[in-house]
């Protein structure tokens, strides 16, 4: 698991399995 702070930007090939947690913020979800 890698550790992220705000700002933090994490390139990976696709290829690799991954999994995103759920948005519980009342902020929108930005993904790039």
């Amino acid at each position: 698991m890698v550790k992220v702070r705000p700002g933090t930007l994490l390139i990976f090939p696709s290829y690799l399995y991954h999994s995103v947690d759920s948005n519980t913020s009342t902020e929108a979800r930005l993904s790039v």
